[in-house]
Order: C-alpha cells, then structure tokens, then sequence
C-alpha cells in the first residue's frame, strides 16, 4: 500500500504423469498428476489486505479506471498464494480409418491461502492477470470436473468434419467487500 511494486512471484510445480499407445498406436492414454504451489501473488481481499489498506488510510492516489471501492487506485499486498492440485487424463484413438475420437477428464482445486476460498490463481475477470476478479474484490474458482469429447470424420479425401462438446462443473463466487466500499 505505499505505491512500491510488489516481490516477484514464485512457485513450485511437481507431476508426475504416464503416456501408453495401444493397438499400434491407434489408442492413446495419458495420465498425469500435479501439485503446484505460488507464493506473492496480488493480494486484495484478504482480512490482512483490508486491514493494511485501512491502516494505510486506502490506496495511495493513482490511475484507476474503474474507481473500485472509491479507493482512488487498485492496491495489494503480497498474498500467501495458491495451492493448486489435480488430475488429468485423456483417451485419444482412431475408432476406425475415417473417424477418430477424443475424451478428456481433468479434476482441479484450487485454493487461495488467505482467504480459504477456492478460486483460480492467475485470473481477472476484468481482463488483466492477476488474481481474484472485477477489481480483485471477488474470486472465481474454477470448476472442479470438466469433461470433453470430441471427434473426426474423413467424409472425402478433401473434407475432414469435426465436433465436439464440453461440459464443466458448477462453480461459485465469493464476494469480498473491499475498505471503503460497500
């Protein structure tokens, strides 16, 4: 909150994973395990945050479009970070010469140390990276279970058709009213 920018962000990253062709190759496996871990990320609406931007009397005078909170300027402190962990695994095969198919489940969590809240590291619903969203005062965490399929048809030699359909799982926002704002 005194306008110097914030340590540069660090993290770990361990998977472990297995890769296996079968049938001559025409079927694909792939699984794969990871645990990631960043530290320093932008911290806005944590206890901690709030209470330092209220010490500090708001946010130092700056550029801030949006006005969020009527702090004058975005401001953050550098967070504990995320821990993020999950599973991936894909099935890839040629069912027949002209069609091929493709499945994927991927399982994530992810959760902010702060806070406690399960949300995404590295996204900003307002466009920029960071973490959080609109003006970092909430946090959306990514869906837990995605799903997709998706195929091929050789229709000619010249037309290849293709399709496929996604689904993930419901997720929710936490709100956190920032100093000053509502």
């Amino acid at each position: 909150f005194s306008g110097n920018p914030l340590s540069p962000v660090r993290g770990n990253t361990v998977e472990i994973g297995l890769k296996a062709g079968l049938l001559d190759n025409r079927l694909n496996i792939q699984l794969t395990a990871y645990r990631m871990k960043q530290k320093n990320l932008a911290d806005q609406s944590s206890e901690e945050a709030r209470a330092a931007a209220l010490a500090a009397g708001g946010c130092p005078p700056g550029p801030n479009p949006l006005n969020i909170a009527g702090i004058g300027r975005v401001c953050a402190i550098a967070g504990k970070g995320f821990v993020s962990k999950g599973i991936d695994f894909s099935l890839s095969g040629q069912i027949t010469p002209k069609l091929n198919l493709s499945a994927s489940y991927s399982y994530l969590y992810s959760k902010r140390e702060e806070t406690g809240l399960q949300e995404c590291p590295g996204f900003r619903g307002n466009g920029g990276v960071g973490s959080g969203a609109i003006g970092g005062s909430a946090g959306f965490p990514c869906p837990e279970h995605t799903i997709k399929l998706f195929g091929t048809y050789q229709a000619t030699d010249d037309l290849t058709l293709g399709g496929g359909v996604a689904w993930k799982s419901a997720t929710k926002s936490s709100f956190v009213t920032s100093p000053g704002g509502p």
